[in-house]
């Protein structure tokens, strides 16, 4: 987090993400959500221009809570929210 991003509203720690660590806030950028194309980014694992990070997933307890907070963010815009409502 700084001047340069002015999210704040969801932060995750180490308890909610074992990539997170102690002294590195960290935090979702809702104001630089971006919508991808899922089978273009499993194409793209698959021929190696993409490689999963080593952190492992995000258990599903934390993917809630992202989406919950997404939904009442000042920062994502009305578009992607309509998105996470389906």
């Amino acid at each position: 987090m700084d001047e340069d991003c002015r999210d704040d509203e969801c932060p995750i720690t180490p308890a909610e993400y074992s990539w997170v660590k102690d002294d590195y806030p960290t935090t979702v950028a809702f104001s630089r959500a971006k919508v991808w194309n899922a089978d273009k980014i499993l194409t793209c694992l698959g021929n190696g221009a993409l490689r999963k990070p080593h952190q492992g997933n995000v258990p599903p307890t934390t993917i809630l809570k992202v989406i919950g907070v997404a939904l009442i963010s000042r920062e994502l815009s009305d578009k992607l929210r309509k998105l996470l409502r389906g």
